[in-house]
């Protein structure tokens, strides 16, 4: 038997955070932060992988309902996000017909943010989960007025710049947490209770080599996509095209992501 010194706590989650009608309040148990160090040291990845899924269980049943599926978390460097969802990228290997939701977090956004701010992303993303199981998701990349309204809904103002007065809806948007709100106040009983272990010993966009793989080139020019036809351009990675043939269709500018390898993907500044 592991010496290691562990509390459960019982949290009560606020019916109200769900909104009228709800149920009785319900129960969830998570872990306490006391542990052994050298313990800790030896279970990282089951400690911070276990922490990010207890994060999402506990905001699935305060703010969703326990509405959402489960869903693959993982940690993935992406240059320009803090998280992203896709749909549908996974299957399991004792059933291929059954697929799962990737939700990635981005470790190399983690130094200088608080677990506060890091959790939010994993709640926007969880958004993008809701509206791809019960809504109408954007084409490609864009964050539509839907998805808008529910992350608003849980307490994430968004905000193309994470700030007040950003745009609501496009391509990346990103957000800020209304103090006070749903999702606040339910961050802030987990974080009594539970933390985040890890985060990234890397500079953002430093150019370092990780793990014993040499550092890619920086590249000067991107790839982008149109996420309807395709139909790929090149430029500066900050530049910006719109799918001539596709806005000319949907009569709306339809912009091209940059980054094929995640096409799909949604992505969130924040």
């Amino acid at each position: 038997m592991s010496d290691r010194s562990v509390q459960t706590f019982r949290l009560a989650l606020t019916p109200g955070l769900i909104g009228p009608g709800s149920p009785a309040p319900s129960f969830c148990f998570v872990q306490s932060k006391k542990s052994s160090s050298a313990e800790s040291s030896t279970a990282l990845t089951a400690e911070e992988y276990g922490t990010l899924q207890k994060a999402y269980d506990y905001f699935n049943e305060s703010l969703f309902g326990a509405s959402l599926p489960q869903v693959l978390i993982t940690l993935q460097r992406h240059r320009g996000a803090r998280g992203y969802f896709s749909s549908d990228r996974f299957k399991r290997r004792d059933n291929a017909r059954q697929h799962v939701h990737e939700l990635a977090l981005n470790p190399d956004t983690f130094p200088g943010r608080s677990d506060e701010e890091i959790l939010s992303t994993l709640v926007h993303e969880q958004v993008h989960v809701w509206q791809q199981e019960f809504g109408h998701p954007g084409r490609g990349r864009y964050h539509n007025r839907e998805w808008a309204a529910k992350m608003h809904s849980i307490g994430l103002m968004p905000s193309g710049t994470g700030e007040p007065g950003g745009a609501a809806t496009g391509d990346r948007v990103s957000h800020y947490i209304l103090e006070g709100g749903h999702f606040q106040v339910a961050c802030r009983n987990f974080l009594k209770r539970y933390a985040l272990v890890c985060e990234s010993a890397v500079e953002r966009d430093s150019g370092s080599s990780v793990a014993g793989v040499e550092a890619a080139k920086t590249q000067t020019r991107t790839k982008f996509t149109c996420p309807n036809c395709g139909l790929n351009a090149w430029g500066k990675p900050d530049a910006l095209f719109d799918c001539h043939r596709c806005s000319e269709k949907y009569r709306e500018p339809i912009l091209m992501g940059a980054d094929i390898s995640t096409q799909g993907a949604r992505f969130s500044k924040r």
